[in-house]
Protein backbone atom coordinates (compact mmCIF):
# COMPACT_ATOMS: atom_id res chain seq x y z
CA UNK A 1 0.00 0.00 0.00
CA UNK A 2 2.68 2.38 0.93
CA UNK A 3 4.68 1.82 -2.61
CA UNK A 4 0.91 2.77 -4.26
CA UNK A 5 0.36 5.56 -2.19
CA UNK A 6 4.44 6.46 -3.20
CA UNK A 7 4.14 5.80 -6.23
CA UNK A 8 1.16 7.97 -7.27
CA UNK A 9 2.64 10.70 -4.96
CA UNK A 10 5.29 12.17 -7.75
CA UNK A 11 2.03 12.10 -10.26
CA UNK A 12 -0.37 14.31 -8.15
CA UNK A 13 2.29 17.11 -7.55
CA UNK A 14 2.86 17.09 -11.50
CA UNK A 15 -0.97 17.55 -12.22
CA UNK A 16 -0.88 20.69 -9.49
CA UNK A 17 2.36 21.72 -10.35
CA UNK A 18 1.00 21.51 -14.51
CA UNK A 19 -2.41 22.86 -13.08
CA UNK A 20 -0.69 25.62 -11.17
CA UNK A 21 1.21 27.00 -14.49
CA UNK A 22 -1.92 27.15 -16.91
CA UNK A 23 -2.60 30.51 -17.28
CA UNK A 24 -6.30 32.22 -16.17
CA UNK A 25 -8.60 32.15 -19.16
CA UNK A 26 -9.07 35.71 -20.90
CA UNK A 27 -12.65 37.38 -21.81
CA UNK A 28 -12.93 37.70 -25.12
CA UNK A 29 -14.68 40.84 -24.46
CA UNK A 30 -11.25 42.40 -23.46
CA UNK A 31 -10.69 44.27 -26.75
CA UNK A 32 -14.18 44.95 -27.03
CA UNK A 33 -13.97 49.13 -28.04
CA UNK A 34 -16.97 50.62 -26.25
CA UNK A 35 -19.42 52.40 -28.24
CA UNK A 36 -22.74 54.59 -27.35
CA UNK A 37 -24.76 51.66 -27.38
CA UNK A 38 -23.11 47.90 -27.16
CA UNK A 39 -21.90 48.69 -22.81
CA UNK A 40 -25.05 46.68 -21.46
CA UNK A 41 -24.16 43.46 -24.43
CA UNK A 42 -20.53 43.99 -23.02
CA UNK A 43 -21.97 43.12 -20.02
CA UNK A 44 -24.18 40.38 -20.13
CA UNK A 45 -21.45 38.58 -22.75
CA UNK A 46 -19.20 38.93 -19.76
CA UNK A 47 -21.74 37.26 -17.47
CA UNK A 48 -22.67 34.40 -19.68
CA UNK A 49 -18.68 33.82 -20.52
CA UNK A 50 -18.58 34.05 -16.46
CA UNK A 51 -14.94 34.31 -16.20
CA UNK A 52 -14.60 37.35 -14.07
CA UNK A 53 -14.04 37.09 -10.47
CA UNK A 54 -15.91 39.15 -8.30
CA UNK A 55 -12.78 41.29 -7.78
CA UNK A 56 -12.29 41.61 -11.49
CA UNK A 57 -16.22 42.80 -12.46
CA UNK A 58 -15.62 45.14 -9.09
CA UNK A 59 -12.53 46.78 -10.73
CA UNK A 60 -14.36 47.13 -13.93
CA UNK A 61 -17.84 48.82 -12.29
CA UNK A 62 -15.68 50.71 -10.46
CA UNK A 63 -13.07 52.10 -13.22
CA UNK A 64 -16.81 52.21 -15.74
CA UNK A 65 -18.40 54.71 -12.69
CA UNK A 66 -14.75 56.45 -12.25
CA UNK A 67 -14.01 57.58 -15.88
CA UNK A 68 -17.16 57.83 -17.28
CA UNK A 69 -20.02 58.91 -14.48
CA UNK A 70 -18.93 62.60 -14.84
CA UNK A 71 -18.12 62.39 -18.73
CA UNK A 72 -19.56 59.34 -20.27
CA UNK A 73 -17.82 60.23 -23.60
CA UNK A 74 -14.45 59.35 -22.27
CA UNK A 75 -15.29 55.63 -22.71
CA UNK A 76 -15.74 56.36 -26.45
CA UNK A 77 -13.03 54.24 -28.21
CA UNK A 78 -11.82 52.02 -25.22
CA UNK A 79 -11.81 48.88 -24.87
CA UNK A 80 -12.65 46.66 -21.99
CA UNK A 81 -9.34 45.87 -21.32
CA UNK A 82 -8.71 49.79 -21.30
CA UNK A 83 -10.76 50.17 -18.23
CA UNK A 84 -9.32 47.41 -16.75
CA UNK A 85 -5.85 48.82 -17.26
CA UNK A 86 -6.48 52.27 -16.09
CA UNK A 87 -8.58 51.06 -13.03
CA UNK A 88 -5.36 49.20 -11.66
CA UNK A 89 -3.34 51.69 -12.43
CA UNK A 90 -5.61 53.88 -10.52
CA UNK A 91 -6.15 51.77 -7.22
CA UNK A 92 -2.27 50.92 -7.47
CA UNK A 93 -1.62 54.61 -6.96
CA UNK A 94 -4.56 55.72 -4.78
CA UNK A 95 -2.70 52.61 -2.57
CA UNK A 96 0.33 53.75 -2.37
CA UNK A 97 -0.91 56.94 -1.40
CA UNK A 98 -2.70 55.45 1.62
CA UNK A 99 0.16 53.22 2.80
CA UNK A 100 2.36 56.44 3.06
CA UNK A 101 -0.34 58.13 4.65
CA UNK A 102 -0.32 55.72 7.32
CA UNK A 103 3.24 54.88 7.57
CA UNK A 104 4.01 58.71 8.09
CA UNK A 105 1.05 58.59 10.40
CA UNK A 106 2.70 56.07 12.26
CA UNK A 107 6.05 57.18 12.32
CA UNK A 108 4.85 60.70 14.10
CA UNK A 109 3.41 58.61 16.86
CA UNK A 110 5.93 56.63 17.49
CA UNK A 111 8.07 59.78 19.02
CA UNK A 112 5.09 60.79 21.30
CA UNK A 113 1.75 60.01 23.08
CA UNK A 114 -1.45 61.95 22.74
CA UNK A 115 -3.86 60.97 25.52
CA UNK A 116 -7.09 63.16 25.57
CA UNK A 117 -8.10 64.13 28.88
CA UNK A 118 -11.91 65.70 28.06
CA UNK A 119 -14.09 68.25 27.15
CA UNK A 120 -15.05 71.20 29.85
CA UNK A 121 -17.98 73.73 28.74
CA UNK A 122 -17.13 77.42 28.80
CA UNK A 123 -19.74 80.28 29.52
CA UNK A 124 -19.38 83.44 29.50
CA UNK A 125 -22.53 85.74 30.58
CA UNK A 126 -20.96 88.48 30.42
CA UNK A 127 -20.53 88.12 26.10
CA UNK A 128 -23.27 85.68 25.89
CA UNK A 129 -20.49 83.04 24.38
CA UNK A 130 -20.61 79.66 24.55
CA UNK A 131 -17.33 77.33 23.76
CA UNK A 132 -16.18 73.56 24.22
CA UNK A 133 -12.39 73.33 25.87
CA UNK A 134 -10.64 69.81 24.45
CA UNK A 135 -8.19 68.98 27.01
CA UNK A 136 -5.18 66.88 26.04
CA UNK A 137 -1.93 65.96 27.24
CA UNK A 138 1.30 65.08 25.15
CA UNK A 139 3.91 63.24 25.92
CA UNK A 140 6.99 63.42 24.42
CA UNK A 141 8.69 60.02 24.13
CA UNK A 142 12.45 61.41 22.46
CA UNK A 143 15.44 62.32 24.13
CA UNK A 144 15.39 65.80 21.43
CA UNK A 145 12.60 68.94 22.40
CA UNK A 146 9.42 68.89 20.31
CA UNK A 147 9.04 72.33 18.42
CA UNK A 148 5.72 71.90 16.70
CA UNK A 149 3.18 68.95 16.53
CA UNK A 150 -0.40 69.36 13.79
CA UNK A 151 -2.96 67.38 13.67
CA UNK A 152 -6.67 66.54 14.07
CA UNK A 153 -8.47 64.98 16.82
CA UNK A 154 -11.70 63.19 15.92
CA UNK A 155 -14.44 62.06 17.40
CA UNK A 156 -16.55 59.40 15.97
CA UNK A 157 -20.00 57.80 17.43
CA UNK A 158 -20.53 54.65 18.08
CA UNK A 159 -21.66 53.51 14.39
CA UNK A 160 -18.22 55.10 13.03
CA UNK A 161 -20.12 58.10 12.24
CA UNK A 162 -17.53 61.47 12.66
CA UNK A 163 -19.44 63.66 14.60
CA UNK A 164 -16.90 66.66 14.78
CA UNK A 165 -13.08 67.43 14.38
CA UNK A 166 -10.73 69.76 15.74
CA UNK A 167 -7.74 71.34 14.28
CA UNK A 168 -5.18 71.29 16.81
CA UNK A 169 -1.80 73.15 15.69
CA UNK A 170 0.32 73.16 18.90
CA UNK A 171 3.79 75.10 18.67
CA UNK A 172 4.86 75.28 22.35
CA UNK A 173 7.82 73.71 22.87
CA UNK A 174 7.47 69.62 24.85
CA UNK A 175 11.01 68.66 26.82
CA UNK A 176 12.91 65.36 26.17
CA UNK A 177 10.55 62.76 28.19
CA UNK A 178 8.24 65.16 29.23
CA UNK A 179 4.22 65.43 29.62
CA UNK A 180 2.88 68.95 28.70
CA UNK A 181 -0.70 69.09 29.28
CA UNK A 182 -2.86 72.27 26.72
CA UNK A 183 -6.44 72.81 26.04
CA UNK A 184 -8.03 74.47 23.10
CA UNK A 185 -11.52 76.95 22.89
CA UNK A 186 -13.86 76.23 20.42
CA UNK A 187 -17.09 78.18 19.24
CA UNK A 188 -20.63 76.30 20.34
CA UNK A 189 -23.52 76.60 18.68
CA UNK A 190 -26.92 75.54 20.92
CA UNK A 191 -28.90 74.99 17.55
CA UNK A 192 -25.91 72.62 16.39
CA UNK A 193 -26.57 68.99 17.05
CA UNK A 194 -23.19 67.63 17.03
CA UNK A 195 -21.99 70.37 19.38
CA UNK A 196 -24.91 69.35 22.06
CA UNK A 197 -23.22 65.69 21.52
CA UNK A 198 -19.53 66.66 22.33
CA UNK A 199 -20.77 69.46 25.09
CA UNK A 200 -23.12 66.76 27.03
CA UNK A 201 -22.18 62.98 25.73
CA UNK A 202 -18.40 63.35 24.53
CA UNK A 203 -17.62 60.20 27.02
CA UNK A 204 -19.57 57.86 24.60
CA UNK A 205 -17.44 58.98 21.93
CA UNK A 206 -14.43 57.36 20.29
CA UNK A 207 -12.01 59.75 20.15
CA UNK A 208 -8.60 59.32 17.18
CA UNK A 209 -5.89 61.25 16.18
CA UNK A 210 -5.03 62.29 13.12
CA UNK A 211 -1.15 63.73 12.80
CA UNK A 212 0.09 65.87 9.94
CA UNK A 213 3.32 67.24 11.30
CA UNK A 214 6.06 66.60 13.42
CA UNK A 215 9.04 69.22 13.99
CA UNK A 216 11.80 68.93 16.15
CA UNK A 217 13.81 71.98 17.46
CA UNK A 218 16.88 70.76 15.85
CA UNK A 219 15.25 71.58 12.39
CA UNK A 220 13.80 67.48 11.57
CA UNK A 221 10.03 67.08 11.17
CA UNK A 222 7.72 63.88 9.47
CA UNK A 223 5.14 65.49 7.42
CA UNK A 224 2.42 64.44 5.36
CA UNK A 225 2.91 65.80 2.13
CA UNK A 226 -0.02 67.01 -0.41
CA UNK A 227 0.42 64.30 -3.39
CA UNK A 228 -3.46 64.66 -4.54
Amino acid sequence: MKKVILAILPIFAIVLFVSGCRQKEESKMLDITINKSNIPEIINNLEEENILTPEEIMTFNNGLNRIGANNPDTLMGMSVRNIFELQKEFMKTNNYLLLTITATRIAMNMNYTIKYLGVKPIIDTINNVKGNTVLYEFKNNTDKAIKTINGMLQFYNRQNQLIKQFQVDNTEQIPPNASVQFYKAFAHNDKEPRDSIIRHHNAQLIVRWQPSLLEFTDGTKIALENRQ
